[in-house]
């Protein structure tokens, strides 16, 4: 349960742009990989699109060359923990040691951001004040980077027959999310190269979604640019904090099936291919 309390740890909890920011903040997690980050950034380098990478340190300790190439390329890099593990009730200080690993590796291609976007595996510890209080000695000014729209790409490809079934897939919720009034501000939620996720062409969904992705915001007259941290943080938000659950409220992902929260961009679709194919979106 959640406790909106605290003595002054909370630290800022970002789900959009702040108001008068149009951008919309395409972010990417797990990466960098070399199945992915290429592809990425020719095509965010053709659209002239600015992105956000939350870098898993496993991942870039195999392939420092390309967590250095999407800092050449003018991206933001934030840390994303050294594995891909569920922080959710674990001890702070573990997920603090995984950013210290992963933030000592990347601050070699670039000097340590601030303020500093954390985003741990799973989103973890975003509305528990004790990781709000261990992140912030981490980082000084950190702040939780969460997100309007999960495009839940890493299922996308579950099931999947054939790379046209995959585009159909894809089409299917960049259409969608270029109809969503929302969209103006909006941070959206991608990955590289999900750890775990399942189908012989999973590894191909972010360089297909991507193009459409950006294809809808030029529709709309937006750009692809950074996430603006808030301002400053007014000093009794750092006391309390009504923060959404994990997997509940206006803004959050279904993590699972049935969850009642408010379907995010693209949900129904997946489940209604899924079902076509005979396959159910899995809990993550």
């Amino acid at each position: 349960m959640h406790n909106p309390l605290s003595f002054g740890a909370w630290r800022p909890v970002i789900l959009r742009q702040p108001p008068g920011i149009t951008d919309v903040a395409i972010t990417f997690d797990d990466g960098p990989s070399p199945a992915t980050t290429p592809k990425l950034l020719e095509i965010l380098a053709a659209a002239g699109a600015r992105a956000t990478f939350f870098l898993s340190g496993v991942r870039v300790a195999a392939e420092p060359g390309l967590a250095a190439e999407i800092v050449a390329a003018g991206h933001d890099v934030f840390g994303h923990g050294w594995e891909h593990e569920n922080y959710w009730h674990a001890d702070p200080a573990l997920a603090v040691e995984a950013m210290r690993r992963v933030e000592d590796r990347l601050a070699r291609l670039r000097p340590t951001p601030s303020p500093y976007l954390i985003r741990l595996p799973f989103n973890a510890g975003f509305n528990r004040s004790r990781m709000h209080r261990a992140m912030a000695g981490f980082h000084p000014e950190a702040c939780f980077a969460w997100f309007s729209h999960n495009l839940r790409d890493y299922l996308l490809a579950d099931g999947c027959s054939s790379a046209e079934e995959l585009v159909r897939r894809c089409h299917a919720v960049a259409t969608e999310i270029r109809a969503d009034p929302g969209l103006p501000g909006a941070i959206l939620l991608l990955h590289e190269a999900p750890f775990d996720a399942q189908g012989a062409f999973s590894s191909q969904v972010s360089a297909t979604m991507l193009p459409m992705i950006l294809e809808a915001l030029q529709a709309r007259g937006l750009a692809a640019g950074p996430i603006h941290p808030p301002a400053r943080q007014p000093w009794r938000n750092r006391f309390l904090y009504f923060g959404r659950g994990h997997g509940r409220g206006a803004w959050a992902p279904s993590m699972t099936q049935g969850a009642p929260a408010r379907p995010h961009p693209g949900s129904r679709i997946i489940r209604s291919l899924m079902s076509r194919s005979g396959r159910s979106p899995a809990a993550t």
